[in-house]
C-alpha cells in the first residue's frame, strides 16, 4: 500500500501541473477550419486573380468537390473500412467476425437502389450499426463510393 500512495503523490501533482500549463497557453480555443490547413502557394496564372477571396477559394470550383471526396474517404476509413475493407470486399479486420458484405459483388449492387443504400448507412442493417450522425451529403458520397466498388 505505501508504494501506491507514493506513486499517486508523484503522478497527481505532475498531471495537475501539466493541465495548468496547458490552460495558461494564452491562445483562445476555437473550432478548426479548413483554411487553417497549410496550403501550397499557387504560382500559376491564376495566382492573385481573385484578391478578395480567401485561400480556400483560390483553387477554384474544383475545391468543394475535392473537399467532399476527402471527407468521404475519411468517413469510409473511420466508419466503414474496419468491416468492409479498403476496397469494399468485406475483408476489413472485423469483416469476417460480422460477416461484412462484399460491396463489389454485382448481385448485391443490383439488389439495392441508391436510396436503400443510404437508409442502410444511416439506420444500419443486421450487424451493421447505424451511422445516423453522418450528414446527408456525406451519406450520398458514401453511396457513390460503394457504387464505385462494383466488379472490382
Amino acid at each position: 500500500m505505501p508504494r501506491s500512495v507514493r506513486v499517486g503523490s508523484v503522478v497527481f501533482p505532475a498531471l495537475l501541473a501539466a493541465l495548468l500549463a496547458l490552460a495558461g497557453c494564452g491562445k483562445a480555443a476555437r473550432e478548426w477550419r479548413a483554411d487553417d490547413h497549410d496550403q501550397e502557394p499557387s504560382g500559376g496564372a491564376g495566382a492573385g486573380a481573385n484578391p478578395g477571396q480567401g485561400a480556400a477559394a483560390a483553387p477554384g470550383s474544383a475545391a468543394p468537390g475535392d473537399d467532399m471526396a476527402s471527407l468521404v474517404d475519411s468517413a469510409w476509413q473511420s466508419k466503414c473500412q474496419k468491416c468492409h475493407g479498403p476496397q469494399g470486399h468485406g475483408d476489413g479486420p472485423s469483416g469476417p467476425m460480422v460477416s461484412a458484405a462484399d460491396l463489389s459483388d454485382p448481385k448485391l449492387q443490383d439488389a439495392f437502389t441508391d436510396d436503400q443504400l443510404a437508409v442502410i448507412i444511416v439506420n444500419g442493417k443486421g450487424r451493421m450499426p447505424a451511422f445516423n450522425d453522418v450528414p446527408p451529403e456525406l451519406v450520398g458520397g458514401l453511396v457513390r463510393k460503394v457504387r464505385g466498388f462494383r466488379g472490382r
